[in-house]
């Protein structure tokens, strides 16, 4: 009897391991390299005020293996609005904003890079992009670019 009653117990509070995180967050990288005078400043508001946010400079592949899935958690079922802003000696060259649908279980990551072509020919998992030319020079853009990716499920490209 001791053993059915732990049986039971065990069975009604076992989580299901298939069952979605209801979790979420963003993380903001930097791809590519900037002139000496330049620097790529992240904002998201999502609700109160703006806040800046960190870049990573390098690939997006912390996700896996053991590391931190992403930077600032967010609030599922909400909106958040990204800003991401090309600063030369403290002055804004160009900017990009877009407002993103916050989903559970998802990890959302923000690509910022400054170069005259698209960056998202051939990428696998973009789901979004935008720019905007950089003053004085017409040959460059900001180029924005999102993706996200289930953490309870992950897609692995």
């Amino acid at each position: 009897m001791t053993g059915f009653l732990f049986a039971a117990l065990l069975l009604a509070t076992a989580q299901d391991f298939r069952a979605p995180n209801k979790d979420a967050g963003i993380s903001y990288f930097q791809d590519g390299s900037l002139r000496s005078n330049e620097s790529i400043r992240f904002r998201s508001r999502g609700g109160a005020g703006w806040g800046t946010a960190p870049a990573h400079h390098g690939p997006a592949d912390r996700g896996m293996f053991g590391h931190h899935l992403y930077d600032q958690q967010l609030s599922p079922g909400g909106w958040l609005t990204i800003e991401a802003s090309l600063v030369r000696r403290g002055r804004v060259i160009a900017s990009v904003t877009r407002r993103l649908r916050i989903e559970p279980d998802r990890r959302y990551d923000v690509h910022a890079v400054v170069q005259v072509a698209d960056p998202t020919r051939g990428c696998m998992g973009c789901v979004g992009k935008m720019s905007a030319p950089v003053a004085n020079d017409s040959a460059r853009r900001l180029w924005v670019y999102y993706s996200f990716n289930g953490i309870s499920h992950p897609i692995l490209f």
